[in-house]
This record gives structure tokens, sequence and C-alpha cells, in this order.
């Protein structure tokens, strides 16, 4: 982090620029900058809104741009200009081109008239060749030049008036000029700034570079002496570094004009570079001078003794600076003051001793000296507690101004020993850790609060009764605990019988005395007891164990469940966070048995710790929702009381449809298991012949091995390779029931198949989650709907297929049913049904009949999108009539 300085003004009233300035060049707009030639501002056009900054070139030939701020000022003011500038991005070899300057010229050129130089090695100030000259920079007055290619100090290029010869990395210093007149060469650095350092970043790059890979960040003062300006830059090479000068002071050859205006330009020529500028502040100048001033003494001292001070004060400017001030008021619980002055390089003390609280002298302090002071005196007793702070400052005299005016002033803080401690030990009735209006102790017993340093009680008061406040005073600094406790002897907290600690949960604080009294120690307590657990999933995620009332594996926790705790005559509830845990705090007047319970079912069972699990031996047992504590006592922590839970298993929808004798009809069905076990699809009623098919990886298709039809019974195991949903349930997997109608049968005969599925839980098979649903099917008269899927991969293009379209994640598939009234009757009541696909996400708005969109919502349309499910109702389909109901999905 840079400091900013505090620069003082030289010349006040006046109606002209205002300083200081302050631009970042970050965003849309430059208020009172005109910006022009192949300059802009890149907030919004290449960079983040907010987030720009102005680019003077790009990486383009013969580029040139300017910006200059459209106010004059006196030319009796002094300048400091402070900015970040990037030249990277370029052509030529190691280095790009040209460079940028910063230019003065006369305030009172007309905006209409003012242009500037040429560009390439001219860098938007000089004329161009002695052979073609263009014109340089309008009523200039002074040109610093930041040079990449060199060619600024370069006579036989585009700067014709003087100079060394190439130096490429290099600042330089032209003079006034205007039209093809002017621009001699004054002064500049070697190439490499003589230090092999460069303007550019070297690297070739495609993106600005970071900071940390390229930073560069200008000074340039601008100090009227003797009525020309001295010039002198700086440069910082780092965020955190320091600016090194690398040019000057130099004083011009002839005065300015009475006003200026400054600006920059930046150009390119036959080689190329983006050159950028950001974070300008422009200051007012005085002579600078730079004094130091510190101060060390004691951090604490004893009432009555003795006490010293020493105090440096440093010359670090760039002036020897003659009758600056010290000061120094010694705080009034120091009596007895002597000091002493003694001077270092040079330096000298006016009075070289005094005596007395109020210490003021002046010093004469060439560069880099500096004066010491030495202060002693006696702390009086009267101090006691109180903290002394001493604060010592020097000024330079009044025509110099201090750069840097933070350290002129040092402070020492020194605590004379003797502090208060207090608090209160208040009966917390929520709990919550809150000391809130009507908790105190008027319920509580004898306690103590006892005062601990190096293993033994250095004070102990007894809290009050009623308001339960304590306090210790005259505590001297230092690390100290504080112990609630029965005994007035005691170093270890303990809280009386049938209470708990709630805040701090440990009975004891932590603190060091330093430099005040010391208030809010205070102590919460509950008369009661604390019960905590988890409410979990036990269905088996991440190789847990499922069923067995123990959370392993990645089993996670479920939250929002209420944990109650009830004696029969009392409850109170909790509950549980975003883990799963919940903490109920029970109060002292239940009685010796507690039962717990929560809300959710099916339960697998409880545990304590890990362990004593019980297991549910019913689906749905509520016993399994409960767990007693017994005996059950105030003043303890019953830890690990956890519940296992898991889902509702899902076997739906009833479906319904026609088809001839014989014939065969399918439906479309989805099962979801709640946990891991063994699934059994069965028939409890129905009197024709049934195959079913499970889609068991719920891909969407049954083309994988072991997916084809299977009579009835059908079991399976539910296992970890059951796939899962985002939140760890099982997956809803597409059933299909084929119907077969047996030959003979009359119109109008029907069936009604009851067909359920059994999931018998995994580690527990007493626990049977049966659920049933209801095909219902009728004779029509001869033929059968028949169906047919398609799907195609939308963004690769890729032709609708019966078989299988491959995709990859973030890709759209569309699935398309085609259907068809194959028979001589019409069909009615006819709803299609498709489970949306395992790894999939339906995209909203997609669903259509033929080319009718349907909503997703089940409403007055025919289409409905829930559950994992499409479901169209097609209603009556006339003999030979055929359709088409397509969707679209995104893999996942």
């Amino acid at each position: 982090m840079r400091h900013l300085f505090f620069l003082l003004p030289l010349l006040l009233g006046l109606t002209w620029a205002q300083f200081p300035i302050s631009e970042s060049f970050m965003n849309g707009s430059a208020t009172g900058w005109v910006i022009s030639g192949d300059a802009y501002l890149t907030s919004g056009n290449g960079d983040p809104f907010g987030q720009g900054w102005l680019r003077l070139t790009r990486n383009i030939n013969n580029q040139k741009g300017y910006a200059y701020y459209d106010t004059a000022f006196p030319s009796t003011l002094g300048l400091r200009l402070e900015f970040d500038f990037l030249a990277w991005g370029g052509s030529g070899g190691n280095r790009g081109a040209d460079g940028l300057t910063v230019f003065l010229f006369d305030g009172t050129t007309p905006s209409a008239s003012f242009k500037i130089g040429d560009f390439g090695g001219g860098l938007g100030y000089c004329q161009g060749y002695a052979s073609s000259p263009v014109g340089g920079l309008s009523n200039a007055y002074v040109g610093i030049a930041f040079d990449e290619w060199g060619n600024f100090s370069n006579p036989g290029d585009r700067c014709p008036n003087g100079g060394p010869g190439q130096r490429a990395d290099s600042i330089a210093i032209r003079g006034p000029g205007n039209g093809n007149t002017g621009y001699a060469y004054l002064t500049g650095t070697n190439s490499r700034l003589g230090s092999n350092t460069s303007i550019d970043y070297e690297t070739a790059a495609t993106n600005r570079p970071s900071p940390s890979a390229y930073y560069r960040r200008a000074r340039v003062d601008l100090l009227p002496v003797g009525g020309v300006y001295q010039i002198t830059v700086y440069l910082a090479t780092s965020q955190s570094g320091p600016f090194t000068q690398v040019l000057g002071p130099y004083s011009m050859p002839s005065p300015p004009p009475p006003t200026l205006k400054i600006g920059f330009a930046g150009s390119t020529g036959g080689s190329t570079n983006y050159h950028e500028i950001r974070n300008l502040t422009i200051n007012t100048l005085v002579a600078p001078a730079d004094l130091r001033v510190v101060k060390s003494g004691p951090s604490t001292v004893a009432p009555g003794g003795n006490i010293s001070y020493t105090v440096v004060v440093s010359n670090v400017g760039v002036n020897p600076l003659t009758g600056a001030s010290f000061t120094d008021t010694v705080p009034a619980g120091i009596t007895g003051v002597t000091w002493t002055c003694v001077g270092s390089g040079g330096a000298s003390c006016t009075n070289a001793s005094g005596s007395g609280n109020n210490i003021a002298t002046t010093l004469n302090l060439p560069l880099n000296s500096s004066a010491t002071f030495t202060i002693n005196g006696t702390v009086s007793p009267s101090a006691g507690g109180q903290t002394l702070t001493n604060t010592a400052s020097a000024y330079p005299p009044s025509n110099y101004g201090d750069v840097n005016p933070a350290d002129n002033t040092s402070s020492v803080s020194t605590l004379v020993a003797g502090y208060t401690l207090f608090g209160r030990v208040y009966h917390d009735l929520q709990p919550n850790s809150l000391r809130e209006p009507g908790e105190d102790w008027s319920s509580g017993t004898l306690v103590y609060v006892n005062l601990v340093q190096g293993g033994s009680v250095v004070q102990s008061v007894a809290v009050s009764a009623g308001t339960g406040s304590y306090s210790f005073s005259g505590v001297a600094p230092g690390s100290y605990t504080l112990v609630v406790t029965g005994s007035a002897s005691s170093t270890t907290p303990a809280p009386p019988s049938g209470w708990l600690f709630i805040e701090p949960v440990a009975g004891s604080r932590s603190l060091s005395v330093g430099s005040s009294n010391i208030s809010g120690q205070d102590f919460g307590l509950y008369h009661g007891s604390r019960v905590s657990g988890t409410v979990f999933r036990d269905d088996g995620l991440g190789s847990g164990t499922a069923n067995d009332a123990l959370q392993n594996g990645g089993e996670p926790g479920i939250a929002g469940v209420s944990v109650t705790a009830s004696d029969g005559a009392q409850s109170r509830s909790a509950v549980t966070d975003s883990l799963g845990n919940y903490v109920l705090y029970v109060p002292h007047t239940f009685g010796s048995s507690v039962t717990l319970s929560h809300p959710l079912a099916p339960a697998t069972g409880s545990n304590v710790g890990g362990s004593s699990a019980v297991l549910a031996t019913a689906y749905g047992q509520s016993a399994a929702q409960q767990r007693t504590i017994s005996p059950f006592a105030a003043g303890n922590r019953y830890d690990g009381y956890n519940f296992g839970v898991v889902r509702p298993s899902l076997w739906q929808p009833d479906q319904s449809g026609q088809a001839s004798s014989p014939g065969v009809v399918t439906y479309a069905h989805r099962v979801r298991p709640g946990t891991l076990g063994t699934l059994t699809f069965l028939r409890l009623a129905g009197s024709w012949s049934y195959l079913l098919r499970l889609d068991a990886n719920c891909d969407g298709d049954f083309a994988d091995a072991g997916e084809g039809y299977q009579g009835l019974p059908y079991s399976l195991t539910v296992g970890s390779a059951w796939p899962r949903e985002a939140d760890g349930s099982l997956r809803a997997c597409a059933v299909e029931v084929m119907v077969i109608v047996p030959a003979g049968l009359p119109g109008g005969s029907s069936d009604l198949l009851s067909l359920a599925s059994r999931l018998r839980y995994a580690g527990n098979p007493a626990v049977d989650d049966l659920l049933a649903l209801t095909d219902t099917t009728v004779v029509g008269v001869g033929g059968e709907l028949r169906l047919t899927k398609q799907v195609q991969n939308l963004t690769q293009g890729t032709p609708p297929s019966t078989g299988r379209a491959d995709g990859k994640p973030g890709e759209v598939l569309e699935y398309c049913i085609a259907y068809q009234n194959q028979s001589s009757a019409p069909i009615t009541q006819v709803v299609l049904t498709d489970p949306i696909p395992f790894f999939t996400d339906y995209q909203p708005g997609t669903l259509r009949l033929g080319v009718t969109p349907l909503t997703d919502a089940a409403d007055a349309d025919a289409g409905e999108v829930s559950g994992g499910l499409v479901r169209v109702r097609i209603g009556t389909l006339a003999a030979g009539a055929s359709g088409q109901v397509c969707y679209r999905v995104k893999i996942r």
C-alpha cells in the first residue's frame, strides 16, 4: 500500500485548476479531460466496466493518442504527478515501441488549435523528421519521455533538435517548441535507465501482465526554483517497493509561460505496444522535506517508579533543514521531568538540555542527520490505573512541506498498573449464550468467581445473589483466567449441582489485562440438562450401511427436523441444523424419565453415541422414532442421541388402456426405493398374463443387459449401484408392464392388475415396505395401440434413432414417442407417459403434442411434467389415428 502525501499549495485563492486532481481512468468518462487521437478509455471497451485504463495507443503501427486536463494552472505552482503506466503486448524483439510522454504546454492555447507532435520516436511531442517535419506539440514547454525504443533521444529520427542518439528504455527531457521549431534535447538517462531496468514489459503477451509480473508507477516532481521548473523523475517497479530517483533534479533552461496545462501522449511506429495509464494523482508541492520522529518508552510502569523516554528526530528528506521545531508535552502524571538533546551526523540542538513537562526547542538537521532526546521523570502515585500517553512532534521550517507528515509525530502509551475487572453470572433461561433482560442470579446458588494467575488464585469474589455481579479491583497488567466454581480457593471451574455452563461452555475465561479496565466478563449457566444428537438419512449413501440406525459412509444429516423431549407432562423441542444436528435444553423440572422423538417416517431406529442401536421391527413403526433416557437428571449432558430415517418408497402411477383380444398393452410406471434392500414386484390381483421390465440404471431405455421382460414375481437387489439424485435419494427408474390379453374375449371385457412393489430393508428384512398400484385394461374391438420412441442429439445435429443417441454433459437430446391406433375401432382414455431419463434434466417448455406446445403444469391442457415423469392425456384415438409427443432434456 502506497502512502498518500499531504502537500501544501503554494498559491491560494486561484480560480484555476483545483488541486489535488485524482483521476483513476477506470471508468467510462474522465471529467475535465480531453482525450483524442488514438487514445480512449477501455472501461466497457475491452475491460469490465469500472476496471479500465486510459489507453493512449493500441499495439498497431503509427498510432498516436493524447489526453490533457483542459484547465490551466499558474506556473508558479509546483506539482507532483504520480501515475501507473503499462507498455506491453507489442513487437520489436525483446521490446515494443515507442513510448509515452508527460507534457506541459501554454495554458492559453485554445482547444480548437491544439495538436500533438509526430508518432514513432516523436512520442506525440517532437516535430518529425528534419527533412519532412509535420509540427510538434502546440506551444510546448517541456516533454518528459518514458521511451522504450529510444528514438526520443535520437536526432536522426523524429526529434531532430539534438540528442545523444538512440537510448532504449530511457527517460529523457526535451524543451519548449511550437510547430517545426524547438523541442531541443535537454537531458536524459542512459539506456536501460542505467540500471538494467526496462520501461515496457519485454515478454510477449496477449493479455495485460499482472502487477506481480510487471509493475511501473512514475512520480514526476515539477518544483519552481529561481523562476524555472526543477524536474525530478522517480520510478517504482513493484507495488510494495519504494520509488527510485531515476532522473534529476534538472533545472529547465528557460522559464515557463504564466499558465500551463498538463497532459499525456503516446505513440507507436514500425514497432508497437499498448500504452496505458491509470490511477493518476496531481498535487501541489512546496520545497520538500521529510522529518521522522520515533519515540520509545515502557509499556507498563509502577506508580511512584521512574520512567524514561527516548525520542529520535531524523532528517530523511532531500533537503537540509535549519530551524526545525520540536515539541513534547509530557503528561501531568509524570513529575520531575528533565531532558537532554544530542545531535549526530552534523545535527545540532538549540538547547542541549532543560526541565519541565513542556519541551519546545529547534533543531538544525543536515541531510541524513538526527537529534536524540532523552526524557526522564517519576510516575505520580496518584496515576495508578491510568494510561499515560506521551507524544513528541517535529516539523520542518515554514518554507518547507513535509512529504510524509504521518511520521512527524510518535507516541508511547504506558499503563500504570491497577485496573478493574467486572461482569455478571446469570441464569441463561433460553439458553442462547446472551444475557438478556430478566436473566440474573436470583434463582442461583452460592458460587465464586476466582481470578487465577500462574496456577494460583489471586483474588476470589462471591457472586452477588440476585444481580449476579462481581468485580476485581487493583489488577496489575498480565494474563489471567477467570473461573466460576463452588470454592474460594479452587482453580478449576465447577457449576453448582443441577446446573450447566453455557457461555463459556468451559466455565472459564482467559484474558489479558493491559491498559484499561475490562467489563462484560459474563458467565451464563442453565438450570437443567442438555441433550444433543443427529437425525440422519440411513439409506447407505457413500458406502454407508443402510438401515442399521448408525450414521456411516456418506449418510447425511437432515435439516429442519423438530426433535422433542417429553416426560409426559412437559416437553421441549429443537430443530436440526443444516448438518442434521440438534441441541435440546431440558429444564430441571423434568422428571426422571425423558423420551426423545421426531416426526419423520419411516424411521430405521436410533443409537447412542454410535452404539446401542435399536432397530425398527416394522415399516412405519412409531417406536423407531423414539428413544427414552432413564434415569434422567438435571445438570448432565446427554450427547449422541441419534435417529436414522429413510425416505418413503414410490410406486406409481395407476394406468389404464385398451387392447384387442388377443393383444397386448404396455403401461409405464416409476419405482423409487426408499432405501437399500430387496425389491420384489408381485401380482396381488389380476387374471391375465403379465410381464415386467425395469430400467435398472435409469438411463431412459431398456437396452442394457438384464433389462428385458421378466415374469412375476420378479425380485432384485437395490444396492449401492442404484442411481441416486443430486440430493442423495435413490433415483426413480422406469418400469414397463406388458399385459397379455387372452384370445376370445368379447369387447368390453376388463382386467384389473393390482401390482405391488415390496421393499424388504437390507440388514433388517423385518421391515416390509409394500406399495400397490392398479393397471386397468379394457378389451376393444381388434388391433392395438402401437408406440415408437426415437431420440436425437440436437446439439450435435444427429438424425433421430430408435436405438440410442450418444451425448456429452451439457448437450440437449429430444425424445419423440409416436403412437398409432392400428385397430378398426376407436380407443378411449389414452394417456401416454414416459419417465425422464437418468442423468438428464427436463428442459422447461419443450413438451409438445404434435406441433402444439403443452404447459408443464397439471392444468387445463393435456400436458404435465411432474416427479420425473412426462404425462400427456391424448383421450380418444380414432381407428387408424396417430400422433407424436416430444420433449427435450439436457445431459448433466
